[in-house]
C-alpha cells in the first residue's frame, strides 16, 4: 500500500486530515497554524523580565504515540470509515529487515505525510487544557509539535499549569525529555527552534550555530568560495525572515564560520595552495583581517 507509486495516497489523506482536524484543532499548535516564527513572534511580545518559564519536549514523540489512543482521537473528528483502515494500516505497518520482520505495535512514521497531522491531533487534549489556563491573562501557552513552551507571570500559576500538563501526558502515554528541559527566570535564557531566547530579544542558539559550522565546512569542501557565500547568505535569509525584530549576533557568528571553516579547510592548511597568486582571486578569501572583511561584507551585506 505504500510502496513508492502511492505516496500520493498518503499526500491527499494528509490534505483532507488537515481540514478535518480544523474543528478540533487549537490556535496553540503552531506548526499547524502560522509555523515556528508566528510562535516565537507572539512569544518575544508577551514574555517580560521577570516571568516564569518551563520549556520541554516529548521523549521521542513519534515513536511513543499510543495507537488506540490516537485512532479514538481519528474517530471523534467524523473520519469516514472508509478512510479509517488506511490510518491504521498507517500506524500498524510492518518494517521488512534483514532477520524477522518488524511489526509496530506504537507510534507513527517520522517523516511520513501523515505524520505531522496525527502529531498535532494527538496533543489537542493538552492544548485545550493550557488554552484555559491562557484565559487568565497572566499565562502563555505555544507548542510546535512537541516543543512546550509554558510562561506566567506567577509562579504558582506555573506550577498548576505543569501540574495539568504532567496529567495529560501521562493519560497520552508520553513522558518527557529531562536534557531539553528548562525551568527558571526568563532573562536566564533558553533554546527554542534554533534561537535563544532572552527578554531581550532572540540569537541563533549555539546548538544551531554548531549545525551551521558543519555544512559552511562541507560546502566549503564541495564548492568552495562560492559555494560557501550562497550557504550562509540563506542562513542570514533564515535567521532574520518572519522575525519583525532583530535577531541578535547573526553578523558576528558569521565572521566566526568564515574564520573558521577558512582555518581549517585543505586551503588553509597546505602551505602550496595559500602561496598560489590566484587563491585570493578564485576563493576571495585572503589571510589578512582587509580580505576578511571584504568577504564578509558580500555575507551580510543588504
Amino acid at each position: 500500500m505504500f510502496e513508492p507509486q502511492y505516496r500520493w495516497i498518503l499526500k491527499f489523506l494528509a490534505k483532507l486530515m488537515n481540514v478535518s482536524i480544523l474543528s478540533v484543532l487549537s490556535t496553540r499548535c503552531f506548526h499547524q497554524w502560522g509555523g515556528a516564527k508566528m510562535m516565537l513572534r507572539e512569544l518575544h511580545l508577551w514574555m517580560k523580565p521577570g516571568d516564569f518559564v518551563y520549556k520541554t519536549d516529548v521523549y521521542s514523540y513519534y515513536a511513543s504515540i499510543n495507537h488506540n489512543i490516537l485512532i479514538q482521537q481519528v474517530k471523534a473528528i467524523d473520519w469516514p470509515c472508509y478512510l479509517l483502515e488506511t490510518v491504521i494500516a498507517y500506524c500498524e505497518r510492518t518494517i521488512l529487515r534483514i532477520g524477522p520482520s518488524l511489526h509496530c505495535e506504537s507510534g507513527i512514521p517520522k517523516g511520513g505525510s501523515l505524520s505531522p497531522v496525527l502529531g498535532a491531533l494527538y496533543l489537542t487534549p493538552l492544548d485545550h487544557a493550557m488554552e484555559r489556563w491562557i484565559t487568565r491573562g497572566d499565562c502563555f501557552y505555544a507548542r510546535f509539535q512537541d516543543d512546550i513552551i509554558l510562561v506566567s507571570r506567577k509562579r504558582h500559576v506555573l506550577k498548576g499549569m505543569r501540574k495539568e500538563m504532567f496529567h495529560i501526558l501521562r493519560e497520552l502515554r508520553l513522558s518527557l525529555r529531562p536534557e531539553k528541559t528548562f525551568v527558571g527566570r526568563s532573562q536566564k535564557g533558553f533554546d527554542l527552534l534554533g534561537y535563544h531566547i532572552t527578554p531581550k530579544g532572540l540569537s541563533p542558539s549555539q546548538k544551531t550555530q554548531g549545525k551551521a559550522l558543519e555544512n559552511a565546512k562541507q560546502r566549503h569542501a564541495q564548492g568552495g568560495h562560492k559555494s560557501l557565500q550562497e550557504y550562509l547568505q540563506r542562513w542570514r535569509t533564515w535567521a532574520h525572515a518572519g522575525l519583525p525584530f532583530q535577531v541578535h549576533s547573526v553578523n558576528s557568528i558569521i565572521e566566526s564560520l568564515v574564520d573558521k571553516v577558512t582555518s581549517s579547510s585543505d586551503y588553509g592548511n597546505s602551505q602550496r595552495v595559500k602561496n598560489h597568486p590566484n587563491f585570493s582571486v578564485s576563493y576571495g578569501l585572503n589571510h589578512n583581517k582587509k580580505g576578511k572583511t571584504s568577504c564578509i561584507k558580500n555575507f551580510s551585506g543588504h
